[in-house]
């Protein structure tokens, strides 16, 4: 067992270039995942902050398929509520070129909170 030590320190100690390489390293990386993890919390904060403006209500219901007349009647009976239809398709030019468009509709009481500015 002595023999395996002497052989990690003799070998530490002839390679202390790596050693000092592999450690600054580990704490860029560690430096780098710490800023990655603050710069998250702070944009998860500020949209959290603006979310009511930012979706245009406090709640989000997605769907794939219309929702029932029970589940709008108990949404209508429990606060104000807009309805929003969002739709994923292609749209094609004559010369035979397509890009994938995605279409939002909105009713008129759409958003609940603050004012939909729209600019051409």
């Amino acid at each position: 067992m002595r023999f395996l030590i002497d052989l990690a320190w003799q070998d530490l100690k002839a390679s202390s270039r790596s050693l000092w390489v592999f450690c600054v390293c580990l704490a860029l990386g560690v430096t780098l995942i710490t800023a990655t993890g603050s710069l998250y919390r702070q944009v998860n904060d500020g949209l959290l902050a603006n979310i009511r403006n930012l979706m245009g209500g406090d709640l989000k219901v997605d769907a794939r398929a219309p929702l029932t007349s029970e589940a709008l009647t108990w949404i209508n009976e429990n606060g104000t509520s807009a309805l929003t239809i969002e739709l994923r398709t292609m749209m094609g030019t004559t010369s035979g070129q397509f890009q994938l468009v995605e279409l939002l509709t909105a009713d008129t009481r759409y958003p609940l909170y603050g004012d939909l500015l729209l600019q051409p």
